[in-house]
């Protein structure tokens, strides 16, 4: 069974030519105009209500215009995601849950803490019992968050770097080991039904796992020996499964005993490398269009030059840009896909001596779907659309345990099913829905397929 594809609304690719143009980035607006050590470490796309969101620890952009760590894209330039004085600006962790924005970051409470708070739309607001210390993480299965850090607490429950949420309480998943510096889980993904985690974990009670590990659903498990290399530098930063194998980025290499550097993979009985390795740091992976992009502070992919940002395509490494990165130390921390374009964001200060591509730009050509084998219609169907009383979703293939939401256009969730098995259609009653546009997604294996009907 092979998992949906992301599906977008408009169908682009970028050239995987090793002649890149002398000028692959733009810039939004002037950039981040960061203060300190300021930079932007995540990039995340509300996909339901169209919106690009970033956060980190920046100040303000090129207008002066306070963000506090965390910032949303008009189209033309950079606005403030709630009161602009709320908080300092450390903004970590960040993603979308039951329709809602949730950020892990400092805001000014009582206390002056950092603790997980959600967006109205209007506000932040905190959550109840949330963390009391670093949430790196986020994932999302099963309608549960998950949640990886530095944690001790999560709740009501000691704990010890891993929990979730179920939109109401926090649950602890490992042990409490007692407060330990040291150890922290930067990294989560889904494969083969087993949660893995990486990070790193140098102090007790995890030293063995050498930095990337299995729940077990008690606790954190050694995955390999191959991988417990006891005293060897190392840092797991980013995990995404591609083509049926779970890629480890980040900080190895293959002289300390590891299967590649910097990048490799994990076909769940052993690792190997990927096309040669890298030359330095991984930092961040997204799978697109059937193709990985990898971004970090490395100049060459295999044998190919590519400055920061490489894309691999199961077979070869390519070039996206050999431009020049400016900073103190630059490198690409994240990097997502809104609308048509590449959006890549870190620490970078200038990009061929534009100072308007502060910690944020997006890259010049547009992303082409060309190699998507399928589009919406040869995957399911809906019928009849519009609809009136009753409608029709039907798989044009099986695929099992595919789980389907309704959502109205402001991103409320209506409905939710399962479809299993030889269940490859299912009769919806819309007779009771409001009249206007809707939002049918499919899931399966962390891929989501959105089709839109209307109610008449």
């Amino acid at each position: 069974m092979k998992p949906f594809s992301l599906i977008t609304y408009a169908f682009w690719t970028i050239a995987t030519t090793q002649s890149v143009q002398a000028q692959n980035w733009l810039p939004m607006d002037k950039g981040i105009d960061c203060f300190y050590n300021g930079n932007v470490k995540r990039i995340l796309v509300d996909s339901i209500n169209d919106k690009l969101y970033i956060s980190g620890t920046f100040n303000d952009e090129g207008n002066c215009n306070p963000l506090r760590g965390v910032a949303s894209w008009t189209g033309q330039n950079w606005i403030p995601v709630g009161n602009p004085t709320e908080g300092n600006a450390s903004k970590n962790a960040i993603c979308m849950y039951n329709d809602s924005l949730y950020l892990y970051g400092i805001f000014f409470n009582s206390t002056s803490t950092q603790y997980l708070a959600k967006w109205d739309g209007l506000n932040w607001d905190t959550v109840p019992q949330s963390p009391n210390n670093t949430v790196s993480c986020f994932l999302e299965k099963d309608n549960h968050l998950y949640i990886g850090g530095g944690l001790d607490h999560l709740g009501n429950d000691s704990t010890f770097l891993l929990g979730k949420y179920d939109g109401i309480s926090f649950s602890a998943l490992t042990p409490y080991y007692g407060s330990q510096s040291g150890n922290i889980i930067t990294c989560m993904a889904f494969y083969q039904d087993t949660l893995y985690v990486g990070g790193n974990f140098h102090m007790m009670p995890y030293k063995n796992l050498s930095d990337f590990a299995k729940f077990d659903g008690t606790d954190l498990a050694l995955v390999s020996s191959d991988f417990a290399n006891l005293g060897s530098s190392c840092s797991i930063e980013s995990m995404v499964t591609y083509k049926n194998e779970l890629y480890l980025g980040g900080y190895f290499k293959k002289t300390d005993g590891y299967a590649g550097n910097y990048i490799m993979k994990w076909d769940g009985s052993g690792f190997t490398e990927v096309g040669n390795g890298l030359n330095e740091r991984v930092t961040c992976m997204q799978v697109y269009n059937n193709e990985l992009y990898v971004g970090g502070s490395f100049t060459q992919a295999g044998s190919v030059n590519s400055n920061y940002i490489a894309k691999w395509d199961g077979t070869n490494w390519h070039s996206l840009t050999t431009d020049t990165f400016t900073g103190s130390y630059p490198m690409i921390l994240s990097l997502n896909f809104y609308r048509d374009s590449l959006i890549i964001g870190g620490t970078f200060t200038e990009i061929n001596g534009n100072p308007h591509m502060q910690r944020i730009a997006k890259y010049s050509q547009p992303i082409m779907n060309v190699k998507i084998k399928s589009k919406p219609d040869d995957v399911f169907c809906v019928y009849p659309n519009p609809a009136a009383s009753t409608m029709t979703i039907e798989l044009k293939s099986l695929h099992t345990n595919t789980s389907a939401q309704i959502k109205n256009s402001l991103g409320q969730l209506i409905q939710s099913f399962t479809l299993n098995g030889s269940d490859n259609k299912i009769l919806v009653d819309v007779n009771e829905y409001p009249p206007g546009v809707y939002f049918i997604l499919l899931q399966n294996e962390g891929k989501t397929l959105v089709k839109k009907f209307i109610k008449k």
